[in-house]
């Protein structure tokens, strides 16, 4: 969960706002948070963006001149336990009823009509349909963007992960650790001493000053997906009886798209149907801070001129129109908008269902000898028989953490207050938000398999979530596996398509563990995919690397490493009736 602010200042602008600190709004409980309220000098009672942050409310100081300039109340509330508000933070655990109390407080303002929206992304996107559920009666419009999924995102696919710890760290006193959480090479080494040395990364982590308590002990000690993340979402009974359309933004490299995307086909499920047929999703080429601004690149991606969209402007008139019955944004022409990269153009459907029209199958041929980026097998368009494919997952072997440590050049990959300069940072890349780093497929070198196809010729559209199916045979009871899907240009650049992690007992998604027996053939299905919409062009050809996990920030072992820790020997079948199986969604543009 990173942070949302505004790129640039809109100083010239803010002549006329009228920006109130120290604003308390009172709680159910007798306790009060602290607020921002930004408003037109001279304007009359308007409609209230609301977001509640726990992030500081200093930084949102542009997003606060942008809404008052444009007929809006913005107010930006420090969530409990942050900032000046009172309590302890544990998030998400209140936010449902402090916003619900916040909105019923702010429409009884003299300087709000009476109308309340929620606004921002990340953890500001998540808090909103929590908010919505709780149901206070003058909430109007929700706008969530990139919200991250627990238990989808973060933790993903069952693997122990170590981003909530420094995000944890970012959030751990009163204000924003921006500059030391920004430290990203400073973070990863220590965590890397940890690793090599065999001891815990938790204890790394809290010398460094992470918060360590159950909320953050269990991304790393309970990460399998399934029921035990529930609290994070809004329950369907309580969708259904929402009466509040939402405007939901992502992006295919934004490493929040898996919940976003869970978040948004959960609320068009439940919710009712005029309430739907006024709710849009859009998901641009964009990574996770971008899914704020609309810029039309990713770290080195550069997409058409249809990629950038004002995002902000987008959300103003969106709002304009639920609530006063402005015309629809042109963008908006249905239901879900997807801009597809390689075709540069954006693709309209009712429903994300709706937006693949049918579906591709290829299959995986080993050849003999370890396979690396050099000495591939093949994606091929009929199952055949080969020699079993084997590779080895070391928790011993730390080159690919080690990797992490080098920075990428500036303006080659992503950066943020949170994230800091461009790093080589193996759990970014298998999210999405870095899709032009082939490191961790080019480096592979016994810790994984790779497999191309012959170039294109004709295109390949892909829209959806791919999925792999495969059989595997593992001398250990589990073992922590990543796959990564790429296009590789006819001049040898690789683009990130999708990825998806798994640890194999967690495959069921059910909240338990359904171990391996070791030396025994078991199907294993990757359906954790993230969402891929991009044209693979004539020529090119499609890559699929399936490698060990291991990583700063994911590891088998937070708590230390055994001395005796084994590693896991895997064999993927290749017979012609147990032959991977590459299912990839398309579409006809």
């Amino acid at each position: 969960m990173t942070v949302h602010s505004a790129q640039t200042s809109r100083t010239p602008e803010s002549v006329g706002v009228l920006a109130t600190v120290g604003v308390r709004i009172p709680m159910r409980d007798g306790s009060s948070l602290h607020a921002v309220v930004w408003r037109r000098r001279d304007g009359a009672p308007a409609p209230v963006v609301m977001e509640m942050t726990p992030y500081g409310v200093d930084h949102l100081h542009p997003d606060g001149v942008f809404w008052a300039t444009n007929d809006f109340v913005y107010v930006a509330i420090d969530v409990r336990g942050r900032g000046n508000s009172d309590g302890d933070f544990r998030p998400f655990e209140s936010d449902a009823d402090d916003g619900y109390d916040a909105v019923e407080w702010l429409a009884t303002q003299q300087w709000c009509d009476g109308r309340v929206v929620l606004h921002g992304g990340s953890y500001t996107g998540i808090n909103q349909y929590l908010i919505m559920a709780a149901a206070p009666p003058s909430l109007c419009a929700i706008t969530p963007d990139s919200t991250s999924g627990q238990g989808i995102d973060l933790p993903r696919g069952g693997i122990p992960m170590m981003y909530e710890f420094g995000w944890r760290r970012l959030v751990s006193n009163r204000g924003t650790q921006f500059t030391i959480a920004g430290d990203t090479a400073n973070w990863h080494g220590q965590l890397f001493a940890a690793m090599e040395a065999g001891t815990s990364k938790v204890e790394a982590a809290r010398a460094a000053g992470a918060p360590i308590d159950e909320c953050t002990l269990a991304f790393v000690d309970h990460p399998e997906p399934g029921p035990a993340w529930e609290s994070f979402y809004a329950q369907p009974h309580q969708i259904a009886a929402a009466a509040v359309p939402v405007l939901s933004i992502t992006g295919m490299s934004d490493d929040s798209s898996g919940g976003t995307l869970f978040n948004w086909r959960r609320f068009t499920a439940n919710a009712p149907a005029d309430v739907v047929s006024r709710s849009h999703l859009v998901v641009g080429p964009w990574d996770h801070m971008g899914t704020h601004f609309g810029e039309g690149r990713v770290g080195e991606l550069v997409f058409g001129p249809d990629a950038t969209v004002d995002l902000p402007a987008l959300r103003r008139d969106w709002l304009r129109h639920v609530l006063d019955g402005a015309p629809l944004p042109e963008l908006l022409r249905d239901r879900v908008m997807l801009y597809v990269a390689g075709s540069e153009r954006w693709l309209s459907a009712p429903s994300l269902e709706d937006a693949s029209t049918g579906l591709t199958q290829r299959w995986l041929r080993a050849v003999e000898g370890p396979m690396d980026a050099s000495h591939a097998g093949f994606v091929e368009d009929a199952p055949a028989t080969s020699p079993d494919a084997r590779f080895i997952c070391d928790p011993h072997d730390l080159r690919t953490a080690r990797s992490e440590m080098s920075p990428r050049p500036d303006g080659s990959g992503p950066t943020s207050p949170f994230h800091g300069q461009p790093m080589n940072n193996f759990f970014m890349t298998v999210a999405g938000n870095d899709p032009t780093n082939a490191q961790f497929v080019l480096d592979i070198d016994g810790q994984g398999v790779v497999y191309t196809s012959r170039p294109l010729t004709e295109t390949l559209t892909i829209v959806g979530e791919p999925q792999l199916h495969l059989h595997l045979v593992c001398d250990q009871p589990d073992a922590d596996l990543v796959v990564m899907i790429h296009e590789v240009t006819a001049l040898g650049e690789s683009i990130l398509l999708s990825s998806d992690a798994l640890r194999v007992s967690c495959r069921n998604f059910d909240g338990g563990h359904v171990y391996l027996e070791p030396g025994v053939p078991t199907e294993v299905q990757f359906r954790g995919f993230k969402w891929c919409q991009r044209r693979v062009a004539i020529g090119s050809r499609v890559r699929v690397a399936l490698r060990h996990a291991l990583s700063v920030q994911v590891g088998a072992y937070p708590h230390g490493r055994p001395a005796d820790a084994p590693a896991a020997h895997l064999r993927i079948l290749h017979d012609v009736d147990h032959a991977p199986k590459l299912v990839l969604p398309t579409t006809d543009v």
